[in-house]
């Protein structure tokens, strides 16, 4: 603040001076226009700016300098990949392999048991006629054949100590099991019936409670007509009025006839001339008794209308009222004899203790049947022990039978050539001893059926067939012939190898010679082939990885894109196959890394 402060000051100062000069000289003076005094807050605001341009400034050199440089960054952490361009060509479907050279009827003479040489008779590359005597053995020197016997000895006893075994006694679990089960299902019906006198006592209470409802309802209705009964009061009687109704229409109809009578003698009197007042005062009685007779008639008629309709209320009443005692009794006794099968099935009704009831009849048998099928897994680990141990005994005595009768067979002191041949080797000595299966003289027959066998794809088997020529590579002068003899699964591999075995013949065939041999062979034009590694595989199929070139600013970028193939011919190395390609395109050879469709990749060359 203090610096500042003498920084205004010093303006000021200045530019007082510069008035005082201008007034001193008495002079025109133009005088610059002067920058306005900043206070301390428009100082920190001004140097804020250019700290903010400063920074804003080195952001966008830092933002230039990522942006040249990113595709060399983004290189370090691309996969490299060398490719090759695809164009067509010829490919051969030649099926290949190699093998070595074997002889089938080359064999091994053996010792039969502990034995010890006495003589041999031939010497090496020796030739040799089937049947001729090799080698005797030292009389009564097989150690083997008494050891045989005594181990058959002993086979035999252990034998009959077995079959005395008597199995495990069942019978008690299967009763306890029986009687577990027996339960079960008692507690399961004991259930059912408890479930059934509920849902019969929840019925026979709902119906007990509907008639007692019923019962008071009618009983209340009852009351109501008793009461309309009792409003009716005496009902005229209809007897009576139907009387009444009959005499006063008798004396209308015999007052209408009086009448008729004066109107007559009154016309008569008329007509005479005579006195008519006294007539005509009975006409006017006459009418005015008539007048109130039908009067007293109507009323009569209208009281046995309403004493009809009132004794056919009150009849009416007291039917319905009759009917609704009589109902009333019959659901009384209903109600009675629900009541009673209410209370006689509410003992009866415990659903959950039968429920419990069952759960522990069900752990019971269910223990019994966890005792039972350990005791049975026991007895049957127990039984499967045993045959396996009685059949591995019964094959240990087979075996040590026929070792015994094999060995007293071959308990002969001569040793003969199975076939006519060459000695290659002898590699016994006279008065040594020699164990079982101990190699003594390697014989090689004179024999020219030499055989070879390759292993491959097993996609091939179907273009091989038995008795397929092949051609033999190192066969420079055709003086070898192989044919398949056999086309079986390889043992090591039966899934995904085929081992196909030739017959071989012809001269300068050494056994244990490498050879390689290819079947086939024909060459086919292609339109795009292939090296074997660009070709990939996964669940869709085989397909490749097509190199595309996306030109930007800073330079090409190279894209990888997924195309699936059909392998349509291939041998060794190259393949000819089929795709949706654009004219030569770069397929990927190699890659540093594992690639994925549409990833950027860094393009080196091979």
């Amino acid at each position: 603040m203090d610096n500042k402060e003498n920084i205004n000051e010093n303006i000021t100062e200045n530019n007082n001076t510069e008035v005082d000069m201008a007034e001193n000289n008495n002079e025109k003076v133009v005088r610059k226009k002067r920058k306005p005094i900043l206070d301390a807050d428009e100082i920190r605001a001004k140097a804020k700016k250019w700290r903010i341009r400063k920074i804003a400034a080195g952001f966008f050199i830092v933002l230039l300098l990522l942006t040249f440089f990113s595709n060399t960054i983004m290189n370090f952490y691309l996969p490299e990949v060398s490719s090759k361009y695809v164009s067509s060509g010829t490919v051969s479907s030649a099926i290949v392999g190699q093998g070595i050279v074997e002889n089938t009827k080359a064999y091994t003479v053996k010792a039969s048991g502990n034995r010890t040489v006495d003589k041999i008779f031939v010497k090496e590359n020796e030739k040799v006629k089937e049947g001729q005597l090799l080698l005797t053995y030292v009389e009564g020197s097989d150690t083997d054949l008494k050891a045989a016997e005594d181990e058959l000895e002993e086979l035999e006893r252990n034998r009959e100590k077995e079959e005395l075994k008597m199995p495990t006694d069942m019978t008690e679990d299967e009763l306890n099991l029986k009687k577990a089960k027996e339960a079960v299902e008692d507690a399961e019906e004991k259930l059912e019936e408890t479930k059934e006198n509920k849902e019969k006592y929840d019925k026979k209470k709902k119906k007990l409670e509907e008639v007692t409802k019923e019962i008071e309802k009618k009983t209340k209705k009852v009351e109501e007509l008793t009461k309309q009964i009792d409003e009716m009061g005496t009902v005229a009687s209809v007897t009576d009025l139907q009387s009444t109704i009959a005499t006063t229409e008798k004396e209308l109809a015999s007052s209408k006839v009086d009448l008729s009578d004066l109107e007559e003698d009154l016309e008569a009197a008329k007509a005479d001339g005579l006195d008519t007042k006294s007539l005509e005062r009975s006409i006017r009685d006459k009418k005015a008794t008539i007048a109130e007779t039908e009067a007293n008639l109507t009323k009569l008629r209208s009281d046995l209308a309403k004493a009809t309709q009132d004794a056919a209320t009150l009849a009416a009443l007291k039917a319905e009222m009759d009917k609704k005692n009589d109902k009333i009794e019959k659901l009384k006794k209903e109600q009675t004899e629900l009541d009673a099968k209410v209370s006689e099935l509410s003992s009866v009704i415990d659903v959950e203790a039968a429920k419990d009831a069952l759960e522990t009849a069900k752990e019971s048998y269910e223990s019994q049947v966890r005792s039972m099928d350990t005791k049975e897994e026991e007895q049957e680990i127990e039984e499967k022990t045993s045959e396996i141990d009685e059949e591995a005994a019964l094959e240990q005595l087979a075996e040590a039978k026929k070792k015994v009768e094999k060995l007293k067979t071959d308990d002969l002191i001569e040793v003969r050539a199975k076939h006519a041949g060459v000695v290659k080797s002898i590699k016994a000595e006279k008065k040594h001893e020699v164990s079982k299966d101990a190699e003594l003289i390697d014989i090689e027959p004179k024999s020219d059926e030499f055989t070879i066998k390759i292993t491959i794809d097993k996609s091939y088997k179907s273009d091989l067939r038995i008795g397929q020529k092949a051609d033999i590579e190192e066969d420079y002068e055709n003086k070898m012939k192989a044919k398949i003899k056999t086309i079986e699964a390889d043992e090591s591999n039966p899934n995904d190898k085929i081992a196909v075995t030739f017959k071989l013949k012809g001269s300068d065939i050494a056994v244990g010679q490498t050879l390689n041999l290819s079947i086939g062979g024909k060459m086919t034009k292609q339109e795009y082939v292939i090296p074997n590694n660009a070709i990939h595989e996964d669940n869709s199929g085989k397909f490749v990885y097509v190199i595309t070139t996306k030109s930007t600013p800073l330079g090409n970028r190279y894209i990888v894109s997924k195309v699936a193939v059909t392998v349509k011919a291939t041998d060794g190395n190259r393949s000819g196959v089929s795709g949706e390609f654009d004219d030569s395109p770069n397929v990927v050879t190699n890659s540093t890394k594992p690639l994925e469709d549409k990833m950027q990749v860094k393009l080196v060359s091979e």
